[in-house]
C-alpha cells in the first residue's frame, strides 16, 4: 500500500470521530477519552502541534494533513461534533504533572527536604499556560469567550455551524457525568472513570 492510500485512510479514520478531547495534559483528558469511547468515537489530542509530531515521528503523515483538516471533514460527514477542553489551574496542572514525573527530574526526591522539592518546582516550568481549543477558536476565526463561564451550568459552550465548542472545569470533575449527559443529549447516564 502507498505511502499516500495509507494517509488519506488515517485522515478519513480520524475524520469519523463525532468528539474531539482538545485538552493539555493533566486536565481529566484520559478519563474523559476512556469514559466518552464507549458512546461515541472519540480522539483525544493535547495541541495541533501534539497531533503533527505523533504522526510525523511515526513517519505517516508527514504534514499532508493537520487536526483542523480531520475536525473540518469530520464536521461535513457528521451532524454535529464536540470539541472538548477542560480548563484546570496552570499551578495546579503543574503540580500534577511535577509529580507525575519526579522520579526522573530528581531520582533521588526521597532524600531531599520539602524546601528544596518547592524550591525546584518554582524554578522550573512545565507547561506554557494556554487553553487548547483556543488553537481550534483561532483557526475559524470565533472568539469562544463573548460570553463567561456559566458556573451554574458548569461548563461553558459555543456552538459554530454544526461544531460544539465545550470548554469543563476540572473544579466539577465530580459533575462530568451530569454535565455530559446534558450537553451531549444522552438518556442513559455517562460513567466517568478519574485518573486524576
Amino acid at each position: 500500500m502507498e505511502l499516500e492510500e495509507i494517509q488519506q485512510i488515517i485522515l478519513n479514520y480520524i475524520s469519523e470521530n463525532e468528539i474531539f478531547l482538545y485538552c493539555t495534559p493533566k486536565c481529566g483528558g484520559s478519563s474523559l477519552l476512556d469514559s466518552l469511547k464507549k458512546y461515541y468515537k472519540t480522539i483525544h489530542i493535547h495541541s495541533k502541534s501534539f497531533f503533527e509530531k505523533f504522526y510525523t515521528d511515526n513517519k505517516i503523515i508527514d504534514k499532508k494533513f493537520n487536526i483542523f483538516d480531520c475536525i473540518d471533514k469530520s464536521s461535513r460527514i457528521n451532524d454535529e461534533i464536540y470539541i472538548i477542553d477542560v480548563y484546570r489551574r496552570p499551578v495546579e496542572r503543574n503540580m500534577s504533572y511535577f509529580f507525575q514525573i519526579i522520579d526522573i527530574l530528581i531520582p533521588n526526591y526521597k532524600e531531599k527536604t520539602t524546601e528544596q522539592l518547592v524550591d525546584f518546582f518554582n524554578k522550573n516550568k512545565y507547561f506554557d499556560y494556554y487553553q487548547s481549543i483556543d488553537e481550534v477558536a483561532n483557526y475559524y476565526g470565533i472568539n469562544l469567550y463573548e460570553t463567561p463561564f456559566d458556573h451554574e451550568k458548569m461548563y461553558l459552550e459555543y456552538k459554530f455551524k454544526n461544531i460544539n465548542f465545550i470548554i469543563l472545569h476540572f473544579d466539577y470533575t465530580k459533575k462530568w457525568n451530569v454535565i455530559l449527559k446534558t450537553i451531549l443529549k444522552k438518556k442513559k447516564k455517562i460513567i466517568i472513570k478519574y485518573y486524576l
